[in-house]
């Protein structure tokens, strides 16, 4: 009977204790979004808010304080703002803000606020929030408000304005209208209405002065805001006669329009300037241009069928200045022949491709073919790679594989009939038998690649120059017959003959494909495998000991000993 009242005394004491005791928090976590948007110096949709549990079960009475820590703003927890307050959690484990405010500065995730409980886990939470701008208050400008331009061109700066809201924010999606008030100048945006940029920008672009010397005036204005209309001052001053420093291209052939001939000098009216070319009895060739600045106009002139020769090229401005250019631009027929000036460079080593970097002259055709050319011996034919708008510069290049040295004529050819030669070009050879070696390598069949030590150097027959004296590794390939390998000696100061009676591959008539790699050749290496006996030994293995199966508990009799524990510990305390 006494056993059975400790029991049962023990089991009442241990449900007494769970009870009463606290539930212990461990985690902290978001109740609310913790990333959204709002005007600035404007209350957030949803307060920030927070929970704290244990498990999945929420903790009452527990602290949490939030804290503004970037972007400015206030919070309330039923007070009044301010920038950190502590709120308890309820019955649910929440604890929430009452509001919170944003700063005054716009920007992505500019306002922060943190929620802090001890060391919870989650501890502390971040709330960010993006500020938006305000609506549109003010206009000011952005560039300088007074300038100076020689009249008719245009200003340096493009008068430009940003729109901000009441706190200075820049503020998007304002239309801006920017006219000229006085001085009969023009600007780029006209009448149109212009809308500011995320950065706050409007601009009305280029603003090009009157043609009259004086003062030109242009407004920028945006109905209700601060500041409007903005004034932008510039002095137009007085003009000077155009002058023309460089045309290109300043050739072109009497067979199509030539177009993007570009005109540079200074003192160019941006509105009105004409272009001409000019030439004595005959008529102008007017140009379809556009005036860039007062330093640059492009062109397009009609110039087919248009006589062959030099034509002035005249610039007149709208007041009435001009300036001309003599002999600036050329005008050339296909059937005019050719003229050489210079080549460069106008020599190159024999067995080498030697690149032209410019052949000079004029008249050149569009499909102008290049050689050399020496008497009985056949032409080096050229290949051209470019030829400048002007025809009077080609670049290419001439493979002087196994040519012979010496002195030969350069030549361009327009077409079969027409051509010039003239230049001399030199086809040297750096080899000197006293100090330097050659191989003759002949092969049969002809035409095979000839690799030494792995490097290609001709194509049978031919004479290799500046061998390497020693002995030298030789790959000889040509499609359908077997690869030919073996090594010649070159001699220091003498020419070796290096033969080769290429063999076909019998039945096999797949044409071989040659690979410019180093030809190796390599004696197969035996590897030898040796066995070594172990003489480690073996562990001995045992049986895994056997253990004892734990003896039974009655649960009675340890719910007995707990509840006689904390009787002891209520009594002692008594």
């Amino acid at each position: 009977m006494v056993k059975q009242n400790v029991i049962l005394l023990a089991e009442v004491l241990i449900l007494a204790l769970v009870l009463v005791a606290p539930v212990a928090a461990d985690t902290l976590i978001a109740n609310s979004a913790t990333s959204q948007s709002a005007q600035v110096n404007t209350i957030v949709a949803t307060p920030p808010s927070v929970k704290v549990i244990n498990g999945t079960d929420p903790v009452s009475g527990v602290s949490v304080t939030f804290a503004i820590t970037n972007g400015g703003g206030t919070i309330t927890s039923g007070g009044s703002p301010v920038t950190s307050v502590t709120v308890m959690t309820g019955g649910n484990g929440v604890a929430t803000l009452g509001s919170w405010t944003l700063g005054t500065t716009a920007g992505t995730n500019v306002n922060t606020l943190t929620a802090t409980s001890g060391s919870l886990i989650g501890s502390p939470l971040i709330f960010t929030a993006t500020g938006t701008p305000g609506a549109a208050a003010a206009i000011a400008a952005t560039s300088v408000t007074t300038q100076s331009a020689p009249a008719g061109t245009a200003v340096t700066a493009p008068p430009t304005v940003i729109v901000k809201d009441v706190f200075n924010n820049p503020v998007s999606g304002t239309g801006v209208i920017f006219y000229v008030s006085s001085g009969s100048g023009t600007v780029a945006s006209g009448s149109s209405t212009v809308t500011s940029d995320a950065n706050g920008i409007a601009t009305g672009g280029s603003w090009t002065l009157g043609s009259t010397a004086g003062t030109n005036q242009l407004l920028a204005t945006s109905a209700g805001l601060y500041g409007s209309p903005v004034t932008f001052t510039a002095t137009g001053t007085g003009t000077t006669a155009p002058s023309i420093t460089a045309i290109n291209p300043n050739s072109g052939y009497n067979t199509s329009t030539i177009s993007s001939v570009q005109i540079t000098g200074t003192g160019f009216s941006t509105t009105g300037a004409v272009v001409n070319m000019t030439k004595s009895g005959e008529n102008n060739i007017p140009g379809a241009c556009s005036v860039g600045s007062a330093t640059t106009i492009v062109c397009s002139f009609p110039i087919t069928g248009k006589t062959a020769g030099s034509w002035n090229v005249l610039v007149l401005n709208a007041d009435g200045q001009s300036s001309t250019l003599t002999n600036g631009f050329t005008i050339n027929s296909p059937t005019s022949s050719p003229t050489l000036s210079s080549i460069s460079p106008s020599s190159g080593d024999t067995n080498t491709t030697v690149t032209i970097s410019s052949l000079v002259g004029t008249n050149f055709g569009s499909a102008a073919g290049i050689r050399l050319r020496r008497s009985s011996y056949n032409d080096i034919i050229g290949s051209v790679s470019s030829l400048n708008a002007d025809h009077t510069v080609i670049a290419g290049s001439f493979n002087l594989n196994n040519q012979p040295p010496g002195a030969y004529q350069v030549c361009v050819y327009n077409d079969a009939s027409i051509y010039i030669c003239g230049l001399t070009f030199t086809i040297t050879s750096p080899y000197d038998t006293s100090t330097n070696s050659s191989v003759y390598f002949e092969t049969n069949p002809t035409g095979a690649a000839v690799y030494v030590n792995g490097t290609k150097v001709g194509t049978t027959p031919f004479t290799y120059y500046n061998a390497t004296p020693g002995t030298n590794k030789v790959l000889i390939q040509k499609n359908g017959y077997k690869d030919y390998g073996g090594y010649v000696t070159v001699i220091t100061g003498k020419r070796v003959t290096y033969y080769a009676q290429l063999a076909l591959p019998g039945a096999d008539t797949t044409a071989a494909t040659p690979v410019v790699t180093a030809y190796t050749y390599t004696t197969p290496v035996k590897t030898v495998t040796t066995i070594k006996k172990s003489t480690l030994k073996v562990p001995t293995t045992y049986a895994p000991a056997t253990t004892a199966a734990d003896s039974p508990v009655d649960p009675a009799l340890i719910i007995g000993a707990v509840g006689i524990g904390l009787g002891l510990v209520v009594v002692r305390r008594r």
